[in-house]
């Protein structure tokens, strides 16, 4: 059981390096595509004479849409703990986490707690617990998934749209590392016998 949670996280680990270069990659890329395509826009000149009339035989190009964040961004909603009054509390080993307890699993001793009786969301151990089902399932994670409409209605603040197609990996690593609940509802789905069989 250690030697599987070794290969987890050394597996986590690895894909994170991978996913934030080719994130940067795929950024300076768009970044480099952009301004390219802004220099370009700007020297075309188009004159038109209102006599003639031609036809053309090329194909309408595709219009490509851009949207844009609004300037006034959505107030944030306060983590439980601020909510709880947790935050900025001052303890011996000057941790940043509200919540905290080191514990001997063979003598039960409690080495250090912050909070104990406070009861927490457990956030991050999901998306964990996630990965270890999918991985232990041994399906292919070179399968792709598409995010439908059952998808799309049980997450509705997502960068990924409904149509969206992407590997079970793909989908893995998005729902550990970018918190994209989306990607993480569509592995349930996907996995044999279901969202029931999943959880």
């Amino acid at each position: 059981m250690r030697l599987k949670q070794f290969w987890l996280l050394a597996f986590v680990g690895l894909l994170s390096c991978g996913v934030t270069i080719s994130a940067n990659s795929l950024a300076a890329s768009n970044d480099a595509q952009s301004k390219k395509s802004s220099k370009n826009a700007s020297k075309v000149v188009v004159k038109v004479d209102s006599k003639k009339v031609a036809k053309s035989s090329k194909k309408p190009k595709a219009v490509r849409t851009t949207v844009t964040r609004s300037s006034n961004p959505a107030p944030s909603r306060p983590s439980f703990a601020t909510a709880l009054g947790l935050r900025g509390q001052h303890d011996d080993l000057s941790l940043k986490s509200s919540v905290a307890m080191v514990v001997n699993q063979d003598t039960k001793e409690v080495y250090f707690e912050k909070n104990p009786s406070v009861s927490l969301p457990i956030a991050s151990i999901t998306k964990l617990m996630t990965a270890m089902v999918v991985l232990d399932s041994n399906l292919p994670l070179d399968e792709t998934l598409v995010i439908n409409t059952d998808d799309v209605q049980s997450y509705r603040n997502s960068r990924l749209s409904g149509g969206t197609t992407l590997t079970r990996e793909e989908a893995l690593l998005l729902a550990l590392m970018s918190s994209e609940n989306r990607a993480a509802y569509t592995l349930g789905r996907n996995y044999p016998g279901g969202m029931r069989a999943f959880v």
